[in-house]
């Protein structure tokens, strides 16, 4: 009996045709049911005709909780906006962050290319500065070239000396020859 106290008078009418029909069927099963239960079945139909036969009260509604339930939605709704919002956010930071490695991996790769270039230019100065102390500079193609004329100067009159000398010689010969009265022809 306080299960039906509680209830309006609306929702009343409605359990108790709920009640008289469920036991419309257990009956029509031939199904047992408790004796409480066809007592509050049989005073449910009861009271519904007693009901349907009287006029009701109209029942007005009134809520109290639709600040609450506006707030309630509010609150719901910027949950749901923040949770996709931040999920959203995760998503383009880890496209970022991904953009990112690729992108500090290629200039880890052309870094390496630089060190190598930059390497291989430290090897060739030094290879370069080896040449420069073995090659012939302007001025000493110079020098060599003095030092050349000179030397072919000097050879050149050696043999004009030498030249004369054996002249000499053979015209001392000659006289030693005519003085003796041999000839000899040269």
């Amino acid at each position: 009996m306080a299960l039906f106290s509680i209830l309006t008078p609306t929702t009343t009418s409605a359990f108790t045709q709920l009640l008289a029909r469920r036991s419309v069927l257990a009956v029509a099963r031939n199904v047992h049911t408790s004796r409480l239960v066809t007592e509050k079945a049989s005073e449910a139909i009861s009271k519904a005709a007693t009901a349907a036969a009287t006029p009701q009260p109209t029942v007005v509604v009134t809520r109290k909780s639709s600040v609450r339930s506006a707030l309630f939605g509010l609150f719901l709704g910027a949950t749901f906006a923040s949770v996709f919002g931040a999920s959203y956010l995760v998503e383009e930071i880890q496209k970022a962050n991904v953009k990112l490695l690729t992108t500090v991996d290629e200039l880890y790769k052309e870094t390496e290319k630089v060190r190598g270039y930059l390497k291989r230019i430290g090897e060739l100065e030094k290879e370069i500065d080896g040449l420069r102390g073995k090659i012939a500079t302007k001025d000493d193609l110079e020098n060599v070239k003095q030092d050349a004329r000179r030397l072919y100067d000097q050879s050149s009159r050696e043999q004009l000396s030498l030249r004369s000398q054996l002249r000499d010689v053979e015209l001392d010969v000659q006289q030693a020859l005519k003085e003796q009265g041999k000839s000899i022809d040269l």
